[in-house]
C-alpha cells in the first residue's frame, strides 16, 4: 500500500512539474532569434526551400495580415486577423492574439505562443513552424 502511494505521489508530482515548466512560453514582442531551415515539405508532401523570415524591411508590416484566411486544404479552418492585435483560428485554437514581430508571425492560444515564419505572395500566406520540424500550413486570403 506504501509502495502505491509513493509511486502515485511521485507521478503526480512530475505532473505538476512538467505542466508548469512550459518552454513555450515567450512574451510575444520580446525580440528573439529565428533559424532558418533548408526545406519544409508543402501539403502536397513534396519539399521547397523556404524563405528567409519576412522582416518589416522587406516591406511586409503587420496590416497585410489582417482579414480572414481559409486554410488550402479544408475550408473547416480559418485564420481570422484582426487589426487590433485578436483573433480566432477556427477549428483549431479558437479565440487568439496576435502580432508580427522581428519577421516572425507570433499566435497566443489559450495553451501556447505559436511562433511562425510567415511569407504572403498575392492572396496566399504560408506559414512555416519555427517550433515544431516539417509543420507548414497555407491559406488564401478571403
Amino acid at each position: 500500500m506504501k509502495k502505491g502511494l509513493l509511486l502515485l505521489t511521485a507521478i503526480l508530482g512530475l505532473f505538476v512539474f512538467t505542466a508548469c515548466d512550459n518552454d513555450n512560453e515567450v512574451d510575444p514582442t520580446e525580440a528573439t532569434e529565428v533559424t532558418t531551415v533548408a526545406a519544409e515539405p508543402t501539403t502536397a508532401g513534396e519539399t521547397e526551400a523556404v524563405t528567409e523570415p519576412a522582416t518589416e524591411e522587406d516591406g511586409l508590416t503587420e496590416s497585410d495580415f489582417v482579414g480572414t484566411w481559409i486554410w488550402d486544404f479544408s475550408t473547416d479552418f480559418q485564420l481570422i486577423l484582426e487589426a487590433d492585435g485578436t483573433g480566432d483560428w477556427v477549428g483549431h485554437h479558437g479565440e487568439i492574439e496576435w502580432a508580427f514581430v522581428n519577421g516572425e508571425l507570433r499566435i497566443t492560444t489559450s495553451l501556447m505562443i505559436e511562433r511562425w515564419n510567415p511569407v504572403i505572395e498575392g492572396d496566399t500566406l504560408t506559414i512555416s513552424s519555427l517550433q515544431e520540424d516539417d509543420l507548414e500550413y497555407i491559406y488564401i486570403r478571403q
